[in-house]
């Protein structure tokens, strides 16, 4: 309920039709339900989660097969959204939006991989939620233990040398998805710092403002990628459980 009211309160801002919000939140909404439903069967957090990556891989392919060339649809998009903020009379904004266009073969993975975040954030959440009730059961796993795997890790290194060597669009927009959603285990490690003492708490919340920061967010991202990325293959905290604190 609190997802509608804020979405609805957005379009009325944005000038964008409350129902076109509503069709891209409820496509996320369900992956989340999926990814929740897998949860409560498996008990597991890191299946739900690897379970949904899966899901976006299987979508970024699913896009190049229903459209053989997405981009059209997301210069498409991107003209329709500054139509919509030019009319409201945000110009500068509009021509940042078209300005965007030129990124559009690459928007694919970049999209599904935000879906994909937002469904993650959404899952978490909602388990959140559960364990404050009184009668939650235990279980689940932690955040701070999210470990998307090596098999995972090991897809984007072979995706990563196809795309180099191809140039293919669909095997780059796979790379840059998997890549995006590697964060989201760099951010469950920085949590594990944190609860083993080896992180101050204001660099935890500093590494949350950068995200935020649309100046900063693209790097941290990336960053945290790369982290994540590495201790899939090496199960960084194993090692630095070793470390004193």
């Amino acid at each position: 309920v609190a997802s509608l009211v804020v979405l609805g309160i957005a379009g009325l801002i944005m000038g964008v039709p409350l129902d076109r919000m509503l069709g891209n939140a409820g496509k996320i909404w369900l992956l989340a339900g999926c990814m929740a439903g897998l949860l409560v069967w498996s008990r597991s957090l890191v299946l739900a989660v690897q379970t949904g990556v899966i899901i976006a891989l299987l979508i970024v392919v699913g896009f190049y097969l229903v459209l053989q060339d997405p981009a059209l649809l997301w210069v498409d998009e991107l003209a329709k959204a500054a139509a919509i903020l030019q009319a409201d009379g945000f110009e500068f904004q509009a021509r940042f939006v078209l300005e965007q266009q030129q990124f559009a073969p690459l928007m694919t993975g970049v999209v599904v991989a935000a879906g994909w975040i937002y469904a993650t954030v959404l899952l978490l959440l909602g388990l959140g939620a559960y364990r404050l009730l009184p009668s939650a059961a235990a279980g689940f796993g932690e955040f701070r233990d999210l470990n998307l795997g090596r098999v995972l890790a090991i897809v984007l290194a072979v995706v990563a040398v196809g795309a180099t060597l191809s140039q293919s669009l669909w095997l780059v927009n796979l790379a840059i998805m998997m890549l995006l959603v590697f964060w989201m285990q760099g951010l469950a490690l920085l949590h594990w710092l944190r609860g083993e003492n080896k992180l101050p708490v204001w660099m935890l919340v500093l590494a949350y403002v950068a995200i935020m920061m649309p100046v900063s967010a693209g790097i941290m991202i990336f960053g945290l990628g790369v982290m994540g990325y590495i201790d899939a293959w090496f199960d960084l905290r194993r090692r630095l459980a070793a470390l004193p604190k």
